[in-house]
């Protein structure tokens, strides 16, 4: 940096060797006396000046770029590492286009800003010295005579300043309108297609962008009057110092060198001038840029542990040794968690609140619709928000724990709490969620994540190939026959979103990709694995996988396939976002009616309505919290003893 900037004056200094040169060959064309040799001289001089000053010009464009496009790169991977790191309730306050305008277009401003600085900290005050002091010894007063019009553009220039701030802040809120709507019609082309909705869909995205040109002329107009406006600087503040000179002066006329040479300063003033209100534009731009990329900057992050072993998003913390932690939690150590112990939750509660608005910022209309949705879902208006109230369990290292429920009962929000992707409820400081965090976590989510590459790829996800294993997992997930129908095998592209496989399929992918981990991975949270599986394929799959291959891993799986929890070591049902009965299967069947309720919906034995509850079946209503507690340590799972 600081040879760039000693580069820039040099610059600066070699511009001004060329008015010099010429006002002296001047004055040498007009007196005689004056030698040949200096005008020789004074001719050499200014060829090698003007030969130096492409050599410099030359580099200094060369790191001015260079330094740019580090900027850039430094944004640009500022931006992909946030959104790697944040949670999923931070994440519906950014809609995919507006994240994509701020890799493509907020980061290019910042750059182009950064880079611009030098112009106005070096260059424009430099060139500006050194034309004013060149200027006054010329033409004298007459200078600041000429300068009282600068004095008025420049009295003007931030009202156009500011206008053209808020008109950037709006164009920016109509591109990623503009953005998300056009994701969305490409993404459900398909449904648009098949009934012929090309026309409301075109007039949507047309409408965006009409309104997106509209605003944008209006930027146009704004900064077309500003360069106007500093455009006449140059010619006004020349025409009034010429006439000023001849009014203080009426004995001295004003000779060729000093037209010339005054003429050459004002010219090289005009770059500066010029240079100012685009880098001061360029600044509003950045400013605007940085405000929105702030807001994505400190929203909250989840803890993940498997990020824990990334060294280059983590490597100031140490990877090594157990390190526990609550999913909302900073990342402190806690030693509540016994050795025995996987996860333990001791009355937490969790909140899925709705997306706020941000500042300046409307709600995007994905975000709105998430919220309706779960709020229907939950049986509440579309405004209320989703909770986890007073969670308490604890599950054993190598347990296999189902959790079960009725739809909409906090099945899914669940395992995203013992992830750490949902948010603590405020005012639960007092509840404690641990999980053990010395080994990433291994998930296979609900909708299956399948992204554009072969079955291989999608399966290792960029772990290293074990033929052993890897063909133990395509056995347990019960992969290889659909392998054999395909005609490259698991060389396949599996197309965007896995669109070349069913829905099964994407699922046992996502599974296996999953149980591969089964040498790095401790804990394995599996949701509702066997929702897109028919029953044989099911079974085996919970059979092979989930108790054989991962038998002596920790499993925590929602399920709604309710024959296969008789089979785990501890049963968790749900109801409203609470606990309603937590152990053994049989004591929980008997103790809790919402399980009876999903067993007979199922075709499956309820058992006798008579059974009384077990007393290893915990109740866990607001009511009965002191009992839960004083419980909780005979509910603690086993894992089944091997026959």
């Amino acid at each position: 940096t600081r040879l760039l900037w000693l580069g820039s004056a040099v610059e600066v200094l070699l511009d001004f060797s060329y008015p010099l040169a010429l006002n002296f060959l001047l004055r040498f064309a007009r007196d005689e006396s004056i030698p040949k040799t200096e005008g020789l001289v004074c001719a050499t001089v200014l060829f090698l000046s003007i030969s130096l000053q492409v050599v410099v010009n030359v580099n200094v464009d060369i790191a001015v770029e260079s330094l740019g496009l580090r900027i850039r790169c430094t944004m640009t991977t500022a931006i992909f590492r946030k959104v790697l790191l944040l949670r999923q309730d931070s994440l519906q306050r950014f809609s995919s286009g507006t994240l994509n305008n701020m890799i493509t277009s907020d980061a290019d401003k910042v750059r182009r800003a950064l880079k611009s600085l030098h112009d106005v900290l070096i260059l424009a005050p430099l060139t500006i010295l050194i034309s004013l002091v060149g200027l006054v010894h010329l033409m004298g007063a007459a200078v600041w005579v000429s300068f009282s019009y600068v004095g008025l553009v420049i009295m003007v220039n931030p009202v156009l300043m500011w206008l053209m701030g808020k008109m950037q802040d709006k164009l920016q809120s109509r591109t990623d309108e503009r953005v998300r709507k056009t994701t969305e019609v490409i993404s459900a082309i398909q449904v648009i297609k098949c009934h012929a909705w090309e026309e409301p869909s075109t007039a949507k995205v047309e409408e965006s962008r009409r309104l997106e040109l509209l605003t944008m002329w209006r930027l146009f107009c704004a900064h077309t009057a500003m360069e106007g406006l500093w455009s006449s600087v140059v010619p006004i503040t020349t025409a009034i110092m010429f006439a000023a000179y001849s009014m203080f002066n009426p004995d001295y006329p004003l000779t060729a060198a000093q037209a010339f040479t005054a003429s050459m300063l004002l010219e090289m003033l005009e770059e500066p001038l010029f240079t100012i209100p685009s880098v001061v534009n360029k600044v509003m731009e950045a400013l605007v840029s940085a405000k929105r990329l702030e807001r994505l900057f400190f929203l909250p992050e989840a803890c993940l542990p498997s990020l824990e072993n990334l060294a280059s998003f983590c490597g100031d913390r140490e990877a090594d040794g157990p390190r526990l932690g609550g999913p909302d939690a900073a990342g402190d150590p806690v030693t509540e968690l016994d050795d025995a112990a996987e996860v333990g939750f001791d009355m937490a509660s969790f909140v899925w609140a709705r997306a706020s608005q941000q500042e300046g910022e409307e709600e995007t209309e994905e975000a709105a619709q998430a919220s309706e949705t779960e709020g229907s879902e939950a049986g509440r208006g579309p405004a209320s928000e989703f909770r986890l109230a007073d969670v308490s369990f604890r599950v054993q290292t190598g347990a296999l724990v189902a959790v079960v429920g009725a739809t909409a009962s906090g099945k899914t929000s669940l395992l995203q709490a013992v992830l750490g992707e949902m948010p603590t409820a405020p005012g639960a400081e007092q509840g404690q969620a641990l999980v053990r965090r010395n080994r990433p976590i291994a998930f296979s989510p609900q909708q299956p994540w399948i992204f554009n590459g072969t079955v291989r790829q999608n399966i290792l996800f960029g772990e290293a190939y074990a033929e052993q294993r890897y063909a133990e997992c395509l056995r347990c997930c019960d992969l290889e026959k659909d392998l054999a129908l395909l005609k490259h095998g698991d060389q396949t592209k599996v197309g965007e979103k896995g669109i070349a496989l069913s829905g099964g399929q994407k699922a046992r992918v996502c599974l296996a990709r999953a149980a591969y981990r089964q040498c790095v991975s401790g804990l394995f949270i599996l949701d509702d694995p066997y929702s897109a599986l028919d029953s044989h394929v099911a079974r085996k799959i919970h059979e092979d996988a989930v108790q054989g291959l991962l038998a002596k891993k920790t499993r925590l799986v929602a399920t709604n396939r309710l024959e296969f929890v008789s089979s785990c070591d501890m049963v968790i049902v749900l109801e409203g976002g609470c606990i309603e009965a937590l152990g053994k299967y049989e004591e929980v069947r008997k103790g809790s009616a919402s399980l009876r309720g999903l067993l007979a919906a199922q075709g499956l034995e309820a058992g006798e309505e008579g059974d009384a509850p077990s007393s290893k079946v915990m109740p866990t209503k607001p009511l009965e919290r002191s009992r839960q507690k004083r419980a909780l340590s005979s509910a603690t799972a086993e894992p089944q003893e091997e026959e």
